[in-house]
């Protein structure tokens, strides 16, 4: 089931990242299951995305910007922020 989802998301940002010359930003907004509560940083469902783009040829970089407990109004509260600085200022999943 996980393997679908991921080649789902492939087929759907795929063509976005193949036009691209430089490498692409996918900004992973949410709670608890994208900050990787339960699990590392690198076990993260946005540390695997970027791997599986990564390993599928896409020049892309994907920042978990999820916070563990947030709620979808804190979401909604900081998605232009979240997706509007640029990427050297946003924590990427792995902390760098």
């Amino acid at each position: 089931m996980k393997q679908r989802i991921l080649f789902g998301l492939l087929g759907t940002f795929g063509p976005l990242f193949a036009s691209a010359a430089q490498a692409a930003t996918v900004v992973a907004l949410g709670a608890s299951n994208t900050y990787s509560k339960g699990v590392s940083r690198g076990q993260a469902y946005p540390a695997q995305l970027e791997a599986l783009l990564r390993a599928s040829g896409l020049n892309a970089r994907v920042i978990n910007a999820g916070i563990n407990g947030d709620t979808t109004g804190g979401m909604l509260a900081r998605l232009n922020s979240a997706v509007s600085c640029s990427p050297g200022q946003r924590q990427t999943q792995d902390g760098a």
